[in-house]
């Protein structure tokens, strides 16, 4: 549900800001059923009319925060791939990778959360599952420029797992550890379990594995 009118003035967007801001706050302080329009406009500082100029519903503000999240979630990932040259080896692109995932969702994982599992699966809130969708096309196409590194043929079926395991163990590690204490090491780990599972294979019965190239593990 888009919003009943946009903002045209400096002042009028100060006020969706304000509105948005706050709306995230009460769905994090609330939960999504417990918040009401009346509860955010107080939140923001506008009187609820000020509120239904621009948002005609909760679900119009819940919208509209989805995508200012996903637009945030999205300028920490573009920062980190745009920063980073084309990576030319494995390890640097599963490092890469890694790098701005715990970037995105550390971007408010408490409000992640809320609108991941609370929020009810309304107009815009399949940008969050969108996206994850952008990722996974992200990861495609670091694996197919390095396919020949990799043991798997079926990318697809890689990139599926991927996409679904690594984002999980970091919202995880996330809510553990609010403060990003132990961040180089979830970094590192994952970068191994990447690599672990994209470049070793059994080496026979004995149930040891080894690296398709040194180049990998150096």
């Amino acid at each position: 549900m888009l919003p009943r009118r946009r903002p045209r003035q400096a002042r009028a967007q100060a006020t969706v800001d304000a509105i948005i801001q706050a709306t995230a706050r009460v769905l994090v302080e609330d939960g999504y059923d417990r918040a009401s329009t009346n509860r955010i406009a107080q939140a923001a500082g506008v009187s609820i009319g000020s509120l239904y100029q621009y948002f005609p519903s909760k679900e119009a503000l819940v919208a509209a925060l989805v995508e200012t999240h996903v637009d945030r979630m999205m300028d920490a990932v573009t920062r980190i791939l745009d920063t980073d040259h084309e990576p030319s080896d494995l390890h640097s692109s599963a490092d890469t990778l890694v790098r701005a995932l715990i970037a995105a969702y550390r971007v408010d994982p408490k409000l992640h959360h809320v609108l991941c599992q609370e929020v009810p699966k309304i107009g815009d809130l399949r940008r969050i599952y969108e996206f994850e969708q952008t990722l996974a096309d992200v990861i495609r196409r670091h694996l197919q420029s390095l396919r020949h590194q990799i043991r798997h043929q079926n990318i697809d079926r890689a990139v599926f797992l991927l996409i679904n395991a690594v984002p999980s163990v970091i919202r995880a590690a996330i809510e553990g550890d609010s403060e990003g204490t132990n961040d180089p090491a979830l970094r590192s780990d994952l970068t191994d379990m990447i690599l672990r599972y994209l470049c070793y294979v059994p080496s026979g019965e004995s149930g040891q594995f080894v690296a398709l190239t040194e180049k990998v593990i150096a």
